[in-house]
């Protein structure tokens, strides 16, 4: 018995999305504020701004096309007064990424490149293990946080 292969049907394996609590929960953990995200649409996104194929048609459109787009510059002109209450603990501006599995590949050499150029991003992908995405992942994440099991 194979229990451990995904249930998930084909048509919807590039649709899952990260529940809130586990985005709050990061946010706190890491002292930062998500305020892009690189992969999202309008029903999905978990930041205030976001690329995604539907972004120009409405919500808080930045680019349709996160791959093609510069996140370090797009937080550098989105985050403006987030550390504007003293009594607050700072909060870093990050990007939150989790793109559809597919895409997995590109996605993971775009969050290295963006993060070598100095921004702070937060990737959610699958536990795989053998793709070449995996690998980079693995030498080039500041560190990783894997979960047991499917986060419902």
């Amino acid at each position: 018995m194979n229990d451990h292969l995904s249930q998930t049907p084909e048509a919807e394996k590039d649709l899952a999305q990260t529940p809130w609590p586990i985005i709050r929960e990061t946010e706190k953990y890491l002292g930062v504020r998500f305020i892009l995200d690189a992969c999202a649409s309008r029903m999905t996104k978990k930041a205030p701004y976001y690329h995604g194929i539907d972004s120009l048609n409405g919500g808080c459109p930045v680019g349709n096309d996160g791959l093609a787009a510069d996140w370090c510059a797009d937080l550098a002109r989105l985050a403006n007064p987030l550390n504007s209450r003293s009594w607050d603990r700072p909060l870093l501006p990050a990007v939150y990424c989790n793109p559809p599995f597919s895409l997995a590949s590109d996605f993971i050499n775009k969050c290295a490149e963006q993060a070598a150029k100095g921004c702070i991003v937060v990737g959610c992908f699958k536990d795989a293990g053998d793709p070449d995405w995996y690998q980079v992942m693995e030498r080039t994440a500041a560190f990783l946080i894997k979960f047991d099991g499917r986060i419902e």
